[in-house]
């Protein structure tokens, strides 16, 4: 686990167990703890040797556990138990140690997405930002919601490709709702405005995620950098970031419209699915290679117009524009109309 760039001090953050004592430990008579790798808020993760395999993994170990955070944790295993996908983290074992749970996954050497220090250009980010989009898009298929994506839930192994890491406050099909036990779920400078609500999530909840994870990439900086929970999430839902486009140099128009999109306050003018992402971003590469310029009639057929052409879809200050010109009341009428298809 590794700090998010610039992310704020956020008050009434829960302090975590303290678990780095467990160092050089044997757990379940099979795994020789190593080094602390990472802390979270109700367990910690080591390094370890597994001795039946002969090969270091990673086990995540749970300490004062409550009723909330055991399904949480049965969840999590479940999850990776169902996710033998690429760019999901393996898991390899799961147990009871003494009466606290364990998990045991793969161990993924690698630094926090991007692969490299922020702030980054389209072009040393584009594969990067595809294969991760790619990876939430396939155990989104399946019925699995992430909910605390960050840089640090994604690392970049060796040869380049992001691998998603900690599922445990995940959400599938097969779960309620009903489970979560109160409080903020998630990472609050990369959380959605409804999960900050504590609303409904759904695909368009990572999409928002993923949307943080971008901007931040590109330009080094949190979309919202407030120091309080409160007031980050006021801000989330009332304030519009400053636009890629106008604070990066060199970040295509398309691509900071699309961010844009990904981080609208109300879900419904996000775009749909992350399958949506992909296929803009995807078929319109050929208006993004590498600081090549294009024409005006290729940029015009671009797939990436659909976040930026009123006359397809209206998002995010587009959309507020329209209700100043032609009156609160018709623009309102205008957005539900040209928006129609988010909610097909």
């Amino acid at each position: 686990m590794h700090d998010e760039h610039n992310a704020p001090t956020l008050e009434r953050t829960p302090k975590p167990p303290n678990l780095a004592g467990l160092g050089g430990r044997t757990i379940a008579g099979r795994y020789e703890l190593g080094d602390l790798l990472g802390v979270g808020g109700f367990g910690a993760v080591y390094r370890a040797w597994d001795r039946t395999l002969r090969e270091t993994v990673a086990l995540k170990m749970l300490r004062r556990v409550n009723a909330v955070q055991l399904e949480r944790f049965r969840r999590e295993v479940s999850v990776l138990r169902l996710l033998r996908l690429p760019g999901i983290v393996h898991h390899l074992d799961d147990g009871l140690h003494e009466g606290s749970p364990f998990l045991v996954t793969e161990i993924v050497p690698g630094q926090p997405f991007p692969g490299r220090t922020p702030p980054c250009g389209w072009a040393e980010v584009a594969d990067e930002t595809i294969g991760l989009l790619e990876t939430v898009a396939r155990f989104h298929a399946v019925g699995v919601l992430h909910r605390d994506l960050k840089p640090s839930n994604v690392l970049m192994g060796p040869d380049g490709r992001p691998v998603v890491l900690d599922f445990g406050i995940s959400w599938s099909t097969g779960y309620s709702h009903d489970a979560e036990g109160g409080g903020l779920l998630g990472t609050p400078a990369y959380l959605a405005p409804e999960q900050g609500r504590g609303d409904t999530c759904d695909a368009r909840t990572d999409i928002y995620a993923l949307g943080v994870i971008i901007y931040e990439a590109f330009s080094g900086r949190l979309p919202h950098t407030e120091r309080t929970i409160t007031r980050l999430l006021l801000a989330k839902t009332n304030d519009a970031p400053r636009r890629l486009v106008d604070i990066v140099r060199g970040v295509p128009r398309d691509v900071s419209d699309l961010v844009e999109a990904m981080l609208e306050p109300e879900p419904r003018n996000r775009p749909a699915s992350v399958v949506e992402v992909l296929r803009a971003l995807k078929d319109g590469r050929t208006t993004l290679t590498r600081g090549i310029a294009v024409t005006a009639a290729a940029r015009a057929h671009s797939p990436l117009n659909a976040y930026k052409n009123p006359s397809w879809a209206v998002y995010g200050r587009r959309r507020r524009m329209v209700a100043d010109r032609r009156g609160r009341e018709e623009g309102s009428r205008l957005v539900g109309r040209r928006c129609e298809f988010l909610r097909d």
